[in-house]
């Protein structure tokens, strides 16, 4: 099956002491051994970049270990679906038409980099959001 992945599911799998560890790890544990085919975009492995280096975690995550995880635990187990510049144009135009502002355009990306790769789940912690953002995927849109 193809799942697409949210930043917030593989940022928790990979930070032992967040609140979401143990739900997102045997997820990201199932596409590393190939039982699924993951999915995330382009934009979510520099979101993911970012949280890990900015959020105060314990310990602290350094940008080379950052780096280091993306590279070992991340990058192997998630193929990169990338966007066009008019696919973009489209989701802030869609955005802004559904009143959505914020952080908002970065979950329709990501649910239309699902939609690209033709992913039959979606795992994220923002279920409601992602929802209202693409009532036409509510079924395919889990917690993991």
């Amino acid at each position: 099956m193809k799942v697409y992945v949210d930043t917030n599911v593989v940022v928790a799998s990979v930070v032992e002491t967040h609140v979401h560890h143990s739900s997102s790890k045997p997820l990201m544990d199932s596409l590393s051994q190939k039982k699924d085919q993951g999915f995330i975009s382009a934009h979510g492995l520099t979101e993911i970049y970012s949280v890990m280096t900015r959020t105060p975690f314990r310990p602290q995550f350094s940008p080379a270990t950052a780096w280091q995880i993306l590279s070992d635990d991340v990058i192997p187990v998630l193929e990169l679906v990338s966007l066009s510049n008019s696919e973009y144009r489209n989701i802030v135009r869609d955005c802004a038409s559904m009143g959505f502002g914020s952080g908002r355009v970065h979950d329709l990306a990501h649910l239309r980099a699902a939609e690209k790769a033709s992913c039959e789940r979606i795992y994220t912690f923002d279920v409601r959001g992602f929802q209202a953002l693409a009532p036409n995927l509510t079924s395919r849109i889990v917690t993991p």
